[in-house]
């Protein structure tokens, strides 16, 4: 009798699931003040703090980016309860999501363009890297990023 050497059809569940529980691990360790020392949380929650006063951010406000940000800052905002550490969890969490979609985006698109192996072995990379791991954490990109690789893929 042979030993199985049977593969699971997809592994990026592994890298996804290792991806996802690491990120998890930074926001349960490390404070919400250092996790946004050199972001722009502090910025985006001030300025979701803006509706309490009635103002809406970025309505009527010209910029590059769809606006979903904006009502996903202004909901994130009113879940943490006007409390910077819980809102920058909540951010950093909603934001991972659209992290985690881009990562499996990426390997959707190196699958096609590679085999799935070198697809996998790219995906490892990534979620390895530190570069995504500041962008996570200073800056709204991950939507951006998700919707780019989504418009690539389809």
């Amino acid at each position: 009798m042979q030993p199985s050497t049977r593969r699971p059809s997809d592994s990026i569940w592994l890298v996804l699931l290792v991806f996802i529980s690491a990120r998890l691990m930074m926001l349960m360790i490390w404070p919400a003040e250092n996790l946004s020392l050199y972001g722009d949380y502090n910025y985006y929650f001030r300025l979701a703090a803006l509706s309490k006063t009635g103002s809406l951010p970025f309505i009527h406000y010209w910029s590059e980016h769809a606006p979903l940000f904006p009502f996903v800052n202004l909901l994130v905002y009113r879940l943490s309860g006007d409390v910077f550490k819980n809102y920058v969890l909540l951010l950093s969490t909603a934001l991972l999501a659209f992290e985690a979609g881009s990562l499996y985006l990426l390997y959707r698109l190196a699958a096609d363009i590679y085999a799935k192996d070198r697809a996998l072995q790219i995906c490892w990379i990534y979620s390895a890297l530190y570069v995504p791991v500041f962008i996570w954490l200073g800056a709204f990109e991950a939507i951006t990023a998700f919707f780019m690789l989504a418009a690539l893929w389809a």
